[in-house]
């Protein structure tokens, strides 16, 4: 749950063996404020975890910024050098 919406059903009938795991699902929006609801199926018991993050994984968009990067490096040096060269072959600019 997402503040006081239901945003995905993980389970509807798991053992109770004190740990359950799921994968988020990649199209699950990145919140600050969700939280688990639990309830037993014949509604005698249910709780209610803390507020918990989901963040999105950024590392690929991470590691192409710095391909980014190098490679507007890279044409800069390019073009330094070829704006050198036509200097220095008659003052070309």
């Amino acid at each position: 749950m997402s503040g006081s919406t239901s945003v995905l059903q993980i389970a509807r009938d798991a053992d109770n063996i004190g740990l359950f795991e799921w994968d988020i699902p990649s199209g699950l929006r990145g919140d600050l404020d969700y939280y688990l609801y639990i309830k037993a199926l014949d509604d005698s018991v249910e709780a209610q975890s803390e507020i918990f993050a989901i963040i999105p994984d950024i590392s690929v968009l991470g590691s192409e910024i710095y391909v980014i990067l190098t490679v507007l490096f890279l044409v800069s040096l390019c073009l330094v050098i070829v704006r050198k060269r036509r200097m220095s072959l008659g003052g070309i600019n």
